[in-house]
């Protein structure tokens, strides 16, 4: 009979046995009590853990392949599988008498990397790089070194980006060593592996050649597709954070410099889209949520001490911002999240500088304005106001994204090149056309704000001189008043004419005679009595 805690006693069995078949790693491992104690540095267990034979079969379990079906066997495959996550746990653990053991052992670290050379399955590849990641974090130089010695393994790598832990990966390896549960910078090993391998080219390429395929799994090309972007948009992010402590990234891995590769995404999409009239949309939508996170993330802006108040119109946006949450749902544990307020254009710097990326998407500009003249490809629908309307569709409503951020975040010359396009006109029939469309109407009226409350004198040009104030009221009555005069119920517009209104007003109160550059006093007066006589009371 075993006295004392399960693990204890297997310990005190092994000691008195020397070790006979009674007690083995898959006794330890069937133990519910084997992590506890684990993370409770049982030196006598960590002791049994670290010797080569324990590391070899812990290893072979985190590296197995587990069946999904054994027929009648079942327990069999529960029993595999709980083995292989528990050895992963093992493994993975970042107890140092473990891992400066295995670190050393190069014939452990080439099994654990050989999983990677031929079939992978999402399991094992999880456990594996879960393992990498772990090792990477507490022993960085020595499992770069191996890495780097390794010379096809980034390309291995590379064939399997469809799986998640494998693509993660390749940004982990942007992650420095940990000290004090704090992820340091990379060292330059790290980045001069990562560019030695051309890792964002080849990525980019495998977006293409993956855009171009003619393959019939369009789920499996979908993920793919996703997964890259992410990998991408990872880097890009990591890129900028580095940028904060003064860490140098070549260039060539460095999506703000190359951004030639950026833009091939684009392309890519819109070609895609071009051969599928209009049906498949996914890699122009992937390729451009990388563009609008590279160009509005804050991490990218470091604010100056002096910034502008916000404007009342900016925090009646605010508001209506809440009505529409319209953020991708991306993995990368990197990605910025949204918080701040956009009621005003904060005074900030760039730690990155977003030109040579927009001068490169500018190429595109002018195709990209094309496909929001295209009608959506889904029927009419009935919302949930009982209208039944022609809905504006996924695709156009990215675009207008990008082109919003464009006009919020881009440099002058990246302004006046989309008005070369007529883009704010555009986007504005679009506003006034889709009346129930809430997020189309948020896009365009926080990009109206933002510029009315600026000093940007060519992004403000753009938007007013489309009529504004016409159509601004021109809708407002057509959604307040039917046949009679009497009040019905508000149209999809409404929030949003209050808030595209009160911009506009507050930018003619602040503007003096700058006004007259824009509005003739006929528009002027009219707009004038609007407002008092409507937007008072609001």
């Amino acid at each position: 009979m075993l006295f004392g805690a399960p693990v204890d006693a297997l310990l005190d069995a092994l000691e008195k046995d020397g070790g006979t078949e009674e007690v083995t790693l898959e006794t330890f491992l069937d133990e519910g009590e084997l992590i506890g104690e684990l993370r409770a540095l049982n030196k006598r267990l960590l002791e049994y853990l670290s010797t080569d034979e324990s590391l070899r079969g812990l290893v072979s379990y985190a590296t197995a392949h587990v069946p999904a079906s054994l027929g009648a066997q079942e327990s069999e495959v529960d029993k595999r599988r709980k083995y292989s996550l528990v050895s992963t746990e093992i493994l993975s653990s970042q107890i140092p008498e473990i891992s400066n053991r295995f670190v050393v052992a190069d014939d452990l670290l080439e099994k654990l990397f050989l999983v990677f050379e031929g079939e992978l399955e999402l399991f094992v590849a999880s456990n594996v790089c879960r393992v990498i990641v772990a090792l990477l974090r507490e022993h960085n130089i020595p499992m770069l070194m191996f890495i780097r010695g390794r010379k096809s393994f980034v390309s291995t790598l590379l064939g399997h980006m469809s799986l998640v832990p494998a693509a993660d990966l390749i940004v982990r390896l942007l992650d420095g060593p940990e000290n004090d549960n704090v992820i340091q910078p990379p060292r330059r090993e790290a980045t001069d592996l990562l560019a030695r391998e051309d890792v964002l080219n080849r990525l980019v390429d495998v977006f293409v050649e993956t855009v171009d395929s003619k393959s019939g799994d369009e789920q499996a090309k979908t993920l793919l597709l996703s997964t890259i972007s992410e990998v991408i948009l990872a880097c890009a992010l990591r890129t900028i954070e580095l940028g904060k402590v003064f860490i140098p990234i070549p260039g060539i891995i460095n999506p703000y410099n190359n951004s030639k590769s950026i833009a091939r995404m684009v392309t890519a999409g819109l070609k895609d889209l071009k051969l599928s009239n209009g049906k498949r949309n996914d890699a122009l939508i992937f390729s451009l949520n990388v563009v609008i996170e590279m160009l509005s993330t804050e991490t990218n802006k470091i604010a100056l001490q002096s910034e502008k108040p916000a404007g009342k119109t900016g925090k009646a946006l605010t508001s209506v911002a809440n009505m529409s949450q319209m953020r991708s749902n991306l993995w990368s544990e990197s990605r910025t999240q949204e918080t701040t307020d956009e009621s005003a254009p904060k005074q900030f710097k760039p730690v990155v500088s977003t030109a040579n990326l927009e001068k490169e998407l500018s190429v595109c500009f002018e195709e990209l304005r094309a496909v929001l003249k295209q009608r959506a490809l889904q029927k009419a629908v009935l919302n949930a106001a009982c209208v039944v309307h022609e809905p504006l569709g996924s695709t156009r409503l990215k675009v207008v994204e990008f082109f919003t951020t464009c006009m919020k975040q881009g440099k002058e010359m990246t302004i006046l090149a989309l008005d070369d396009v007529e883009l704010a006109e555009c986007l504005l029939d679009l506003f006034f056309q889709y009346e129930w469309n809430n997020m189309l109407h948020h896009l365009v009226t926080s990009a109206v704000v933002h510029a009315l409350e600026s000093d940007e004198e060519a992004a403000q040009a753009a938007w007013l001189k489309g009529d504004i104030i016409g159509r601004i009221i021109s809708k407002w009555n057509e959604e307040t008043q039917n046949t009679d005069g009497h009040q019905q119920n508000a149209g999809g517009h409404l929030g949003h004419l209050i808030v595209l209104a009160s911009a506009v007003k507050e930018f003619l109160e602040k503007s003096g005679d700058r006004r007259q550059v824009f509005f003739n006093p006929d528009e002027l007066r009219a707009f004038e009595a609007f407002c008092s006589q409507e937007l008072s009371p609001a």
